[in-house]
């Protein structure tokens, strides 16, 4: 398999339990924890996708998703936003109009995660 995803949230146990959860299911994980980090992540690893939580700091992820999305050379990299929020249709609008290829509410169950994972990139 070999895909390579990068997780992005800024809380930890989240970022622990996803990496987790795809190690098991084959896949080779990275990690950032705010927007700015996750663009360098991008540029050193090129993932073939990013888990990204909307509310991270230093660039939220409806940013880094246009900025990933609108640059010719990460455009393909597939992006499945992650939220707490509760406004789930007006965030997956904005989410999608970034260019993202999924949307996901936390809490979320870990398998819903790798069936979108999966039929993202396979």
């Amino acid at each position: 398999m070999d895909k390579k995803i990068l997780v992005v949230d800024d809380e930890l146990n989240i970022v622990k339990a996803l990496v987790f959860t795809l190690k098991k299911q084959g896949y080779t994980t990275f990690e950032a924890m705010d927007g700015e980090a996750t663009l360098d992540m991008v540029k050193k690893v090129s993932p073939d996708l990013i888990l990204l939580d909307v509310m991270i700091p230093k660039m939220d992820g409806y940013e880094v998703c246009r900025k990933i999305k609108g640059n010719p050379e990460t455009k393909h990299i597939h992006i499945i936003m992650l939220t707490a929020t509760r406004t789930m249709e007006a965030d997956s609008i904005t989410g999608f109009e970034c260019g993202a290829d999924g949307y996901i509410l936390k809490p979320f169950s870990p398998m819903e995660i790798v069936l979108q994972i999966k039929k993202i990139l396979e």
